[in-house]
């Protein structure tokens, strides 16, 4: 095997790119393109929609945990059914038009991306499971491997900054809170005591004591 200028894995990689781009390349780009749009629509329909069906479901089905599967079953379901009438019709009056040829070619082009990203995705398991000394033979010996391993390691590289930026708006929030925080108590440290005499001096403010000290110096430090 280590003759050949591929391995048996190079072969199931490049046919599946294969594959996906032939079936792209059939249905068309404004197919393929709409047929995922679908499947988030009928994701969107279910987060909507379930809250509607539910008291519906529940009154048919028990118990409740049952009945709201079975309702998000049937929404998603038909949701699917009826975006995906669309996109065939869609589609169609594109592979009617002088469109046609470009479709097409745009859908091949898209179904070798879709393919490659799925590969890229398959291995991200493999790498987090299987160090570089752990992987059979069969798989450490592919040409294409490291092709492989510079999407997957972008794939998540991806996933990591998004979820970086939603820990910096957490963190963001939080600091406003503190800021908040720290603003109201000085605000009411400041204020008088509307119980105290006013004709007493001493019954005066004297400031604060150690421990409202150490309490403004504790939110003072945490928003820096």
């Amino acid at each position: 095997m280590g003759s050949l200028p591929f391995t048996v894995l190079d072969l199931a990689i490049l046919a599946t790119i294969l594959i996906s781009a032939i079936l792209a390349f059939g249905r068309g780009f404004v197919h393929e393109t709409l047929s995922i749009a679908a499947w988030v629509g009928a994701a969107f329909a279910v987060i909507f929609g379930l809250p509607l069906a539910r008291p519906y479901a529940r009154d048919f089905i028990q118990p409740p945990l049952l009945a709201d599967v079975a309702a998000g079953a049937g929404i998603f379901i038909l949701a699917m059914i009826a975006l995906s009438i669309v996109t065939r019709a869609i589609s169609s009056r594109v592979h009617g038009s002088s469109l046609n040829a470009i479709d097409r070619s745009l859908g091949f082009v898209f179904g070798l991306l879709r393919g490659a990203v799925l590969i890229c995705l398959a291995y991200i398991p493999v790498q987090w499971l299987l160090t570089p000394q752990e992987q059979p033979a069969w798989l450490h010996d592919a040409r294409l491997l490291p092709l492989v391993e510079k999407g997957s390691s972008w794939l998540t590289g991806l996933v990591d900054r998004q979820g970086g930026s939603a820990s910096a708006a957490d963190a963001a929030r939080e600091q406003n809170r503190k800021m908040l925080e720290t603003e109201r108590i000085v605000r009411d440290m400041m204020s008088p005591d509307p119980k105290a005499p006013a004709g007493n001096p001493d019954q005066s403010p004297k400031g604060y004591d150690e421990r409202e000290r150490r309490e403004i110096e504790r939110l003072l430090e945490g928003n820096r």
